[in-house]
């Protein structure tokens, strides 16, 4: 059943890898010369996320998932992952990263906005969605 859900998983395992990489072995981005890079790096890191991981959920709705609908359930697992990343950089000290409130609220808005904008490319492609 976890096979089902690769793209997704993949996709978490490199926002886990970037956002605890050791501050030091992060790039410089010169392309992105603005103040807040990183939330928008945050943002879209999450956007995608969400938009895969509920296309993934949206493919088997009702017989795998009978207590959550997928939206509900894409949302807490986006939610979890930023809470648990955010976390993890407050508690590993040595990784020379600091946990950032504004961080967790760029990964939110972005699983919104992912989740909502995969649910309007699916009622395009699929009148009756």
């Amino acid at each position: 059943m976890l096979i089902r859900y690769w793209k997704s998983w993949i996709i978490a395992g490199v926002i886990f890898t970037l956002c605890l990489m050791p501050s030091s072995g992060l790039p410089e981005l010169n392309v992105l010369e603005f103040r807040f890079a990183d939330l928008v790096i945050h943002f879209l890191m999450f956007l995608v996320f969400s938009a895969i991981l509920y296309a993934d959920l949206m493919k088997y709705p009702y017989n795998r998932h009978k207590f959550l609908s997928p939206l509900v359930l894409a949302l807490s697992i986006c939610l979890l992952t930023g809470i648990t990343t955010e976390m993890l950089q407050f508690l590993l000290a040595s990784l020379n990263r600091t946990a950032n409130l504004y961080d967790l609220v760029f990964d939110s808005a972005g699983s919104l906005t992912g989740i909502v904008a995969m649910r309007i490319i699916k009622r395009r492609s699929y009148p009756g969605f």
